[in-house]
């Protein structure tokens, strides 16, 4: 019994599933169909969602968990986070869903990077299952933009934007939790090309600009354009940051966990300052 427990357990979490426990935490897998969209686990019915919806970019056809989860304890936000929703809300009303989805990213990250430094954290299932699905629930619960529909606003193209880039963060920040059936690669390339078919407004939302194209560039540094590189430039100089250490400071106070793709960070920040340089020279 323990090893079909394992390799359920596995299963779910490779294909991004949702465990819904039902009245008790000991669960005994008696029945498993995997002839339908749900595979149904009894005597107790825990449903598992096999959709893989981070990766589909679909609406979960699960439920949340509710009585698996357990307050999680209070993290100090930052002031930066804390103007965040108002930054997003303040004269775009269309746009408050996918700020509180950012604030409810930022909340994650904040619990991540202050819990994270315990021993096997990031093999704890109780934390994945706790902390980062629920909010993975709510960002896959948002409604998509229609790319047919008729007279596109410039708010609904930026709100569509930074849904994607929030969907790529969450994929990156799976994999910290050694889930096999990466997603990072589909989740990025979806971001990718929405932002180069979509022209978008970033005047007022510069943090998130340079937030969104440092997600995309750190998804796969090697596959990062010129063109990516630019765009962050171009909003760390409207931010009036003068170089990288300032940058991944400001996204710290915006939404970042401190593990995130460390390594691919430093080569992004490598790879802006030559392109800085060469800039520099070329003026010479």
């Amino acid at each position: 019994m323990d090893d079909a427990y394992a390799w359920i357990e596995r299963y779910v979490r490779a294909t991004a599933g949702y465990i819904f426990k039902g009245p008790s935490i000991a669960v005994l897998f008696a029945l498993v169909s995997f002839d339908t969209p749900r595979c149904i686990l009894k005597p107790h019915s825990v449903r598992v969602d096999i959709n893989g919806s981070l990766a589909l970019d679909r609406t979960p056809h699960f439920d949340q968990p509710t009585d698996l989860l357990e307050p999680r304890p209070e993290v100090v936000t930052s002031t930066s986070l804390a103007l965040l929703p108002i930054s997003l809300t303040a004269e775009l009303v269309s746009l408050s869903d996918i700020g509180d989805a950012v604030l409810k990213l930022a909340d994650l990250s904040n619990y991540l990077n202050s819990y994270s430094h315990f021993h096997s954290f990031w093999y704890d299932n109780m934390v994945f299952f706790q902390q980062f699905l629920p909010v993975a629930h709510d960002v896959l619960s948002l409604s998509r933009m229609d790319p047919n529909g008729p007279d596109l606003l410039p708010t609904q193209i930026l709100r569509e934007a930074i849904r994607l880039a929030v969907n790529v963060y969450l994929a990156l920040v799976r994999r910290l939790f050694g889930i096999a059936f990466d997603c990072v690669s589909k989740c990025r390339t979806k971001l990718l090309q929405f932002l180069e078919q979509y022209a978008i407004d970033w005047s007022r939302f510069q943090s998130l600009h340079m937030w969104t194209f440092v997600i995309l560039g750190i998804a796969d540094v090697a596959a990062c354009a010129s063109w990516t590189i630019a765009h962050i430039s171009h909003a760390m100089e409207k931010l009036e940051l003068h170089n990288w250490p300032d940058a991944i400071n400001h996204l710290r106070e915006i939404c970042w966990c401190d593990k995130l793709c460390q390594d691919e960070l430093q080569l992004l920040g490598s790879r802006l300052i030559n392109s800085y340089n060469s800039v520099q020279e070329s003026e010479v």
